[in-house]
């Protein structure tokens, strides 16, 4: 800082300090006469941002030809979360459920799952697990499902007058 006799400013970034917590600091100052110590102060980082949840699409259960049940599971990471599902016949989905907010806010894995029910018979279906928390959205892996063949339609047939129930 010099050998003057005014005051000089002086400065020290820091890095890789913790978020949310508090440090003190003061000025120290050395010459021949010895050291010189200013008064102590203090700050605090900012707070640590929120994680998103953790996310993970489980394969779909109970499928049959017009519906099945979608699993996941959401980590909320701490922070109070809701899940659902996106599904639809491509990757694009179009199709949301409901959002469940019985995932809470701990910081274990909890799962979900969602009954889709008038959905068509031998017609694959996409859907991946969502959820949703202060810290963002964050979405599980795409899974599929096919649900089951139609069933055999009975049909009458009329020829030469008899009717003939066909399987």
């Amino acid at each position: 800082v010099g050998s003057g006799t005014s005051a000089v400013s002086y400065s020290a970034n820091l890095g890789t300090l913790q978020c949310g917590t508090t440090y003190h600091f003061r000025a120290v100052a050395e010459n021949s006469g010895g050291p010189a110590y200013g008064s102590d102060r203090s700050f605090t980082t900012t707070a640590c941002p929120t994680p998103p949840p953790t996310v993970v699409t489980s394969a779909a259960s109970n499928v049959n030809a017009s519906g099945a049940q979608l699993n996941g599971t959401a980590d909320p990471n701490g922070v109070s979360t809701s899940a659902w599902f996106q599904w639809g016949t491509t990757t694009g989905y179009g199709n949301t459920t409901a959002p469940q907010t019985n995932v809470g806010s701990g910081t274990s894995a909890v799962a979900y799952s969602f009954n889709l029910g008038a959905l068509q018979c031998g017609t694959t279906y996409h859907f991946r697990a969502v959820a949703q928390n202060s810290g963002g959205t964050a979405y599980g892996s795409d899974d599929s499902f096919t649900t089951s063949a139609c069933a055999a339609t009975h049909r009458t047939q009329v020829e030469y007058g008899t009717s003939l129930d066909i399987d």
